[in-house]
């Protein structure tokens, strides 16, 4: 069902996402209903606003960002700080996940890969770290936006840089 048509529809109780909810312990208002719906449906990761503006008149601009805070709290969510400091939201899975976000138009992408992330945490265990949950973020361009740029990298020749004395260790051990 296309996201636009969230806004028409009556919530039901026997929904999956009422399902979710109530399993969660939380009542299956309209608003969260129908925002775990739209987020459920989204091929990547959304923004609050993306939310907003696909639901319509379900619930306000406030409303739909205090829903997915309570849903990423409730365990339904995960949440992704954005490059520019917002931040989007996927349907929570109990897998680890990579997001990569383009720096130059904040096009986000989320990347399921068992093995890589399974890597990286083989890696993470060599410098003593137990990994319970986590996102790898990984910032760069997009195609478009290098082709914009006229920057087009393809194979990136340089390793990414690490933002913190723990993430060198990883970067070098990734890059190796």
């Amino acid at each position: 069902m296309p996201i636009a048509d969230l806004r028409r529809r009556r919530v039901q109780a026997g929904t999956e996402a009422a399902e979710r909810l109530a399993a969660a312990g939380l009542k299956p208002s309209r608003a969260r209903v129908r925002v775990l719906e739209a987020v459920s449906q989204a091929a990547t990761v959304l923004t609050p606003d993306a939310v907003f503006q696909a639901l319509g008149n379900v619930c306000s601009r406030g409303s739909t960002y205090r829903t997915m805070a309570e849903l990423h709290r409730a365990g339904l969510l995960s949440r992704y700080r954005l490059v520019n400091g917002g931040v989007a939201y996927a349907l929570h899975e109990d897998r680890l996940g990579i997001l990569v976000v383009c720096t130059g138009c904040d096009t986000t992408q989320v990347i399921d890969d068992p093995r890589a992330w399974q890597h990286v945490k083989q890696v993470v265990h060599r410098i003593g770290f137990q990994v319970a949950d986590g996102t790898l973020h990984v910032n760069g361009l997009c195609p478009d936006c290098q082709v914009r740029q006229g920057k087009h990298l393809g194979r990136c020749r340089y390793p990414l840089k690490a933002r913190h004395h723990h993430d060198r260790a990883l970067t070098d051990e990734l890059a190796g």
